[in-house]
């Protein structure tokens, strides 16, 4: 595994090299949403991607997560922001099984709309050197990772309307 440098605030998601953002709308309540992403075993419905919780409940800040993503990349995660109030947490990619990255952040918000949520996911990628352009090459096939993480997410709580 391959050690990624840490990420302490939302700064990241501004500042990386390769970041992306996608907000949808939801037909389920905030609370249910937030619910799905908090269980022990989070984004269920997510068919390229598997992962549980290693640390006990309550989750919080410092929470670890192991996640598999497409059946290609193995992660452990380190929440660094979690607040249940807001349901927001953010996390960083602590190791990887992969040496692409220098650092790889995630951000999740969800909030409350008329009729359902809107859920914020963003993503941050700063590459380790020498690997820019193999990530840049690769962007199309990150863009459909995420949009499937995002298409799996509409069709599990219905997408508002």
């Amino acid at each position: 595994m391959f050690q990624l440098k840490p990420i302490y605030d939302h700064s990241f998601f501004d500042t990386a090299l390769y970041t992306w953002s996608f907000d949808v709308e939801l037909a389920a309540s905030a609370d249910t949403v937030w619910d799905g992403l908090t269980t022990q075993i989070p984004l269920s419905w997510c068919k390229n991607i598997k992962g549980h919780y290693i640390s006990a409940p309550p989750y919080g800040v410092e929470t670890k997560r192991i996640a598999k993503i497409a059946n290609i990349l193995n992660l452990k995660e380190n929440f660094f922001y979690w607040n249940n109030a807001e349901r927001r947490h953010s996390f960083y990619v602590e190791t990887m099984n992969v040496p692409f990255f220098e650092s790889f952040a995630e951000d999740y918000q969800v909030t409350a709309i008329e009729g359902g949520s809107r859920l914020r996911w963003r993503f941050a990628i700063e590459p380790r050197s020498g690997f820019k352009q193999f990530v840049k090459v690769n962007n199309i096939i990150n863009e459909l990772i995420f949009k499937s993480f995002i298409n799996d997410t509409k069709k599990y709580f219905g997408e508002k309307k």
